[in-house]
């Protein structure tokens, strides 16, 4: 972001993330305890450090990354685009390609206006949006809708009590909760979603009834914009490269953190093609050349889904009425 001028509002104030109980507490001190074996720096939070640090109350305790933030993703996504632009880069939007054929010096892509594009490397990247183009690939991933809201900008007294110098917060349960600012002070949240990709206002109360749960104040706050999308799932909770065939190689499955995982995977694909197009011996990346499982009985996932959840939150449920027993 700082060699190309990125103007996508990071925040670096620090990532905390939160223990329903004590048995979440001791795997968040487990995972401390890795960082530190690989030079991280993941802080162990008590009770009440914890809410010192976000205002949120009715947590065993937490971690807390200092180095970790957030940015806002869609304007992140323009201003790579706009780099690559200016880089030579050639984006065109609106261009689904609705075929893909393999010929004698490389590949055939077809777009829906029947516009064809030949190349010598093809890279997937459409993860919690891949369909049946490239046989096989969508087996390999769950999609999963993510709903988010962002609030009326808070006043100072509120911003001083949720969330106090726009650390970013995450409610690491089966069924995450996610908070973080933007730059005009609205509190954004962001839940699990509906198995459809058009949204309705009732899609929005479980996030609504969920952050208030954890910052009371919320209650009397009007929610301005609200909007949701897919993430990927792999059965290996990994993102993962594949390659179907030569010269086209497939790289997806964030299980929800697209945002950094895909910058690195972005990388990682751009080298492993231009060692391809050179001929070269594909170099040492930082995702390994896979072959992911598949679902099985996939074409019921939608189903799947449905029930996962419900099971999910009715333990996400006991698991926290246990911990106030």
């Amino acid at each position: 972001m700082k060699r190309y001028k990125l103007d996508c509002d990071p925040v670096q104030n620090g990532w905390v993330q939160s223990a329903v109980d004590e048995a979440g507490f001791r795997r968040q001190e487990n995972l401390a305890d890795d960082y530190e074996t690989f030079g991280g720096g993941l802080e162990v939070l008590s009770k009440e450090e914890l809410s010192n640090r976000t205002g949120a109350r009715g947590y065993f305790g937490g971690l807390y990354c200092p180095t970790a933030g957030s940015i806002q993703p869609l304007s992140y996504t323009r201003e790579l685009a706009r780099t690559a632009i200016e880089l030579g880069a050639q984006v065109f939007t609106e261009s689904p390609i609705k075929t893909i054929n393999q010929t004698s010096d490389g590949w055939s892509l077809k777009t829906d206006k029947e516009i064809e594009v030949s190349c010598g490397q093809v890279l997937i990247c459409t993860n919690g949006y891949t369909d049946k183009l490239v046989p096989g690939l969508a087996q390999k991933l769950i999609p999963i809708r993510s709903v988010l809201m962002a609030s009326e900008p808070l006043s100072e007294e509120l911003r001083a009590e949720i969330l106090p110098n726009q650390v970013t917060f995450v409610d690491k349960r089966r069924l995450i909760l996610y908070f973080r600012y933007d730059r005009d002070g609205r509190l954004c949240v962001g839940d699990h979603g509906p198995m459809r990709d058009v949204f309705y206002p009732n899609d929005y109360k479980a996030v609504t009834r969920r952050a208030i749960k954890v910052f009371p104040k919320l209650a009397d706050l009007k929610w301005d914009y609200k909007w949701g999308g897919r993430i990927a799932m792999t059965r290996s909770h990994l993102p993962f490269i594949t390659q179907p065939k030569p010269g086209l190689t497939a790289g997806m499955g964030c299980n929800g953190r697209g945002v950094g995982m895909s910058t690195l995977m972005g990388i990682n694909l751009a080298k492993s093609a231009i060692a391809n197009m050179k001929g070269e011996e594909r170099p040492l990346l930082d995702f390994p050349v896979t072959r992911p499982k598949s679902y099985p009985f996939h074409s019921f996932h939608p189903l799947g889904v449905k029930v996962g959840i419900a099971w999910a939150a009715f333990r996400d449920e006991l698991q926290e009425r246990r911990a106030q027993a």
